[in-house]
């Protein structure tokens, strides 16, 4: 896990090719699918990557964790599926909205469009690794800060992340701000 301090007060952690201690993967829920591409022809670095964000605005703040994995390879277009959570999930108490926010695991189903939404803008600023498919299986929202535009923020980063060959703390923040400031 990698975690970063960027500016205006924004956090993040980034788990490359693992997720957090405790993370609930959904399992048997809804899913929401999308076709996208065409891919790249060239090689994406990780298997799976999460991304967990907290941006402070004045007097309020977003937050959102996503985590994706690409499975397959050398395919034309990628299916992209939005797993989400069936009722309300576990708490998580490790998350970096801390007190200020009650945290649960999963994809509540108002998210699930706004993450297929960010993949595809993903695979038009990144291009899409050239995988079957990529797997959107661990979040975890807040009941005050999540909103649609962090989940479509948290997938552009996520594939951002996933075919980003820099692994260096420093360039991840940098891919970070990039992302952030679109």
């Amino acid at each position: 896990m990698t975690i970063l301090l960027l500016s205006k007060e924004r956090r993040a952690r980034v788990w490359f090719d693992g997720s957090p201690e405790n993370a609930v993967r959904m399992v048997g829920a809804t899913q929401f699918c999308r076709r996208i591409g065409p891919t790249s022809d060239s090689k994406y670095v990780g298997r799976s990557v999460t991304v967990e964000l907290f941006v402070p605005l004045g007097g309020r703040f977003v937050y959102g964790l996503l985590g994706c994995e690409a499975t397959g390879e050398n395919n034309s277009t990628v299916d992209v599926i939005a797993q989400t959570a069936s009722g309300s999930g576990l708490q998580f108490n490790d998350s970096l909205a801390g007190e200020l926010d009650f945290v649960r695991w999963g994809l509540a189903e108002e998210y699930a469009k706004s993450v297929l939404d960010g993949a595809t803008r993903a695979a038009s600023l990144f291009s899409a690794p050239p995988v079957n498919t990529i797997q959107f299986s661990i979040a975890a929202h807040g009941e005050i800060g999540s909103t649609e535009s962090i989940f479509e923020r948290l997938s552009i980063a996520a594939i951002g992340l996933l075919t980003f060959p820099i692994r260096t703390d420093d360039a991840i923040s940098n891919r970070l701000e990039e992302i952030l400031s679109c």
